[in-house]
């Protein structure tokens, strides 16, 4: 019996022989698909039934869980019998599932309660003027407050406890109320004719005070009128001509708290006056 040499080779090739095959010999004969048997799992790997589960590289378990096999066998799965008429799937939020019947808009001319551009013949705002109807406005409306030269109101103006500022002139054709306020810093009040209707009156007293004839009753120049209002008619108590004279209907009071009253007859040839004991005293020059 001959014997081969140990690493004999043939054609320069590994000899095989019943002492170097096997399991990890490298012989492709050993070998499924070019992979050792290690390479691959043996049933014996898996000790109960389920899916092969990869967790790593290398790596398997069998995975017990039961996953969807049918369309009718999982009750978190909604399938077409669940549902028994055409429409749109709706939920309530909870997991419950209806079919919502109703049409929705699917083209633009497709719906009788939606406004469509081919509604407007023309470009402007969409006003609405009766349930369901709607027309094309075609003013042209305030942009820009400063833009507007005669700004007109509604209604009350609410200054809402602010001022009003940078006003040159003031044209109003009404009443002013200023809840009993001050009127400040005025230079002068020029009154826009005279005449018993005019002038400063107090409301709820006695007097007024205007410019007007002696008879009270002419809306045009005159004297300077102290009126007592609250009788029927006016009574004129005193009145400054305009030659400087001073009128009056009743007695004229001079109480002088103890003070010199001297009236000159300036230039002229008299005066009149009481003297520190009270006595009334003519001087004639």
């Amino acid at each position: 019996m001959s014997k081969l040499k140990t690493g004999t080779t043939i054609g320069g090739s590994t000899a095989w022989h019943a002492g170097n095959h096997g399991t990890g010999s490298g012989l492709d004969a050993d070998t499924l698909d070019g992979q050792e048997g290690t390479y691959y799992l043996n049933d014996g790997d898996f000790t109960s039934n389920g899916f092969m589960k990869r967790t790593a590289a290398g790596v398997y378990t069998v995975d017990t869980n039961t996953y969807l096999t049918a369309e009718t066998s999982h009750a978190d799965v909604l399938v077409d019998g669940d549902f028994a008429s055409a429409g749109f799937m709706k939920t309530d939020g909870s997991g419950n599932y209806s079919v919502d019947s109703n049409s929705y808009l699917t083209a633009e001319t497709s719906h009788a309660d939606v406004l469509v551009d081919g509604d407007f013949t023309s470009n402007g705002f969409m006003k609405r003027t009766a349930a369901g109807v709607y027309t094309v406005d075609t003013n042209t409306y305030l942009t820009n407050v400063v833009s507007d030269t005669s700004p007109q109101l509604g209604g009350n103006l609410d200054g809402n406890s602010k001022s009003i500022s940078g006003v040159t002139d003031l044209t109003i054709s009404g009443d002013i109320s200023l809840s009993n306020g001050a009127i400040t810093g005025v230079d002068y009040f020029t009154f826009n004719d005279p005449g018993p209707n005019e002038g400063i009156s107090w409301g709820g007293g006695n007097f007024s005070i205007y410019e007007s004839p002696d008879d009270l009753t002419t809306n045009s120049a005159g004297n300077l009128q102290f009126v007592v209002k609250s009788v029927s008619p006016p009574l004129r108590a005193m009145t400054i001509t305009t030659s400087g004279n001073v009128n009056t209907s009743g007695d004229v009071e001079l109480i002088t708290n103890g003070k010199a009253v001297k009236v000159n007859n300036t230039p002229g040839t008299w005066s009149m006056y009481t003297d520190t004991a009270g006595d009334l005293i003519f001087d004639f020059a």
